[in-house]
């Protein structure tokens, strides 16, 4: 952006303070060297969010995408020089850029990937502003539900995770409907709900990626990835439906 820089990070073994401090110094030697110039180049401090890459990493990244849309600098995603966009979409090359792991949720062929992933990216031009993006309700500094909270602060106990046919078979029941039933197309809300739920679960359990999901309700990524967030969202409004939810995901751990 014009004043600032949004990175999505993923941290293995070097803290991430480290690694932001090295970037931040070398930049500024870069850009006083080539403006000569002295001193400081950013403002304070960085501010950095844990996110909860099983609900938000897709989203997540699509919101950096078009946020130069949201900023009235460029008409599409593909038109901003600065992002790594143009890469996840194979027009251009980033050494430094490992977009694998992102692309690996739309497809294993690259070629196909990359198409799903650009609808996907333009599917979310027209998204305002997301203020979930700037701290979560729980936490400040976290980006997800109560049960990703527990789980970064260790108080939940790891067991051994339900398959994702498992997950549906349990949530189906409890609503009285069943697989069919959801993969009927058509607008219901009520089923777009209990896949949503069926999403918000296996990814919370690590059973299943949002793009095989999508496949077994034949649904795309996009409207799969929403159906999750909404359940997230409605969660954080109403406390009895939170406690149904999570009533679910604690009886999937026992």
């Amino acid at each position: 952006m014009t004043n600032h820089v949004h990175l999505l990070i993923q941290v293995g073994h070097h803290p991430l303070a480290k690694l932001l401090q090295n970037l931040s110094f070398r930049y500024t030697k870069f850009i006083n060297k080539r403006k000569n110039r002295q001193g400081h180049l950013f403002q304070g401090r960085y501010k950095a969010f844990l996110v909860d890459a099983n609900s938000y990493l897709l989203e997540l990244v699509r919101y950096i995408h078009n946020n130069p849309i949201r900023a009235n600098l460029a008409k599409d995603a593909a038109a901003y020089p600065w992002t790594s966009h143009r890469a996840y979409s194979g027009l251009e090359e980033l050494p430094w850029l490992t977009a694998e792991w992102v692309l690996g949720h739309f497809g294993e062929r690259i070629a196909s990937a990359r198409k799903q992933y650009r609808d996907f990216i333009a599917k979310g031009a027209t998204e305002g502003h997301r203020s979930d993006f700037y701290g979560g309700v729980s936490d400040s500094l976290v980006i997800g539900g109560d049960s990703f909270l527990e789980t970064v602060l260790g108080e939940t106990d790891r067991t051994t995770a339900p398959s994702l046919q498992s997950i549906i078979e349990r949530v189906c029941r409890y609503y009285g409907v069943s697989l069919r039933d959801l993969q009927v197309q058509g607008r219901i809300r009520k089923m777009a709900e209990i896949r949503g739920v069926i999403c918000w679960l296996a990814q919370r359990l690590e059973a299943a990626s949002v793009s095989e999901i999508a496949a077994i309700f034949e649904r795309d990524l996009s409207t799969m990835s929403r159906a999750s967030g909404n359940i997230d969202r409605k969660m954080r409004e109403a406390g009895d439906y939170r406690e149904v939810v999570e009533g679910l995901l604690r009886d999937m751990r026992k």
